[in-house]
């Protein structure tokens, strides 16, 4: 019997800060075949940036050093940050076609969707 397996999409980009005219570039593994990004500014109002869908997806191993070292993953999308970008706190979304169960790092609150089955 062949064991599914479970939808999700998890990523990082390659720095934690940017500037306008940057080029940053998103680093995502997903079991589904494509994925979407969508990018907001948060606020007063959560102000919707940029979007982008249909991305190429593929499942890459999450080393057991990742929390030290990162995961080496491939470049899967990159965006040249617009220059009318205005300084502050942006967040990043991915989505699949659905991504309920989150066990990002090991663990979920449903342990059949955990590592290990824990």
């Amino acid at each position: 019997m062949e064991s599914a397996v479970s939808l999700f999409v998890e990523g990082y980009t390659d720095q934690l800060s940017y500037r306008p005219g940057d080029k940053l570039c998103f680093k995502v593994s997903s079991s589904a075949e494509s994925y979407a990004i969508e990018i907001a500014r948060l606020g007063v109002d959560r102000e919707l940036v940029w979007q982008c869908e249909g991305i190429v997806a593929g499942v890459h191993p999450v080393p057991e050093n990742a929390s030290s070292h990162g995961c080496a993953w491939p470049v899967s999308c990159e965006l040249d940050i617009p220059v009318d970008w205005s300084s502050g706190y942006y967040e990043v979304v991915f989505r699949a076609a659905y991504a309920a169960y989150n066990n990002w790092g090991g663990y979920s609150l449903y342990s059949y969707h955990g590592r290990g089955g824990v």
